[in-house]
This record gives structure tokens, C-alpha cells and sequence, in this order.
């Protein structure tokens, strides 16, 4: 689902029920301003998207993206949701025409399906 990374863009996504208690993967980002400017990409993973979109708005290193993509589907489960994140992370550290704004390369080391130790 797409929605504008805005106030109004968080409004309507509070009124939809899996943004609330459901895992997502979501990418905000900012299209590159020239031929030659990077545009901007943040890819995240949340159990409670609406909260995780407030935070966001409030960050002021995230002011300048403009949309929020979110990945939802029925049958996701939070392992689902942090591969699918470090996934898309690494491939948009290999993308030179944006800015990868993550300061990480998700929470691979959560995966609850590897075994301890």
C-alpha cells in the first residue's frame, strides 16, 4: 500500500486495522531531485506501522521523504518481515542512484528460526 509521507498520509494509514498489530516491511523514500542527485530510501520492519509512521514523521534526518510504501500480507510473520527487510536494505546499499539512509542491515541476527549458539 502507498501512501504520502505526511500527517494527512498517517491518517489514512491509521484507519486501516494491519497497521496496527500486523507484521510490515515498508520503504520511505524521496525520488532523486536531478539526473545527477541521489534520491533517498529507508526500509524498515514493524509489528505497529501507524506508531512506527509517527516516529518517523518526528525525525527530522527523515524530513525530506515524500512517500511510504508498505509491504503487508496475511501470511507474513516477523521472521518473514526481518529477511524481507535485510534483503531489501542490501540491495539498495548496491543502488548509487539513492541514498540509504539505514544505519544498519536489519535485524538479521533476530531471525527466530536459526538455532542458538
Amino acid at each position: 500500500r502507498t501512501f504520502d509521507f505526511t500527517p494527512e498520509g498517517h491518517r489514512k494509514l491509521h484507519l486501516e486495522k494491519t497497521m496496527h498489530d500486523w507484521p510490515v516491511v515498508y520503504v520511505l523514500h524521496r525520488p532523486a531531485s536531478s539526473p545527477r542527485g541521489k534520491g533517498q530510501v529507508y526500509i524498515g520492519e514493524s509489528l505497529n506501522m501507524d506508531k512506527r509512521f509517527g516516529d518517523h514523521l518526528k525525525n527530522k534526518a527523515k524530513e525530506d521523504l515524500q512517500v511510504a510504501e508498505v509491504v503487508v500480507d496475511d501470511t507474513f510473520n516477523k521472521s518473514a518481515c526481518l529477511d524481507l527487510e535485510s534483503f531489501l536494505i542490501n540491495l539498495s546499499s548496491g543502488d548509487e542512484s539513492n541514498e540509504t539512509l539505514n544505519r544498519n542491515d536489519g535485524q538479521q541476527e533476530n531471525d527466530i528460526r536459526r538455532p542458538a549458539g
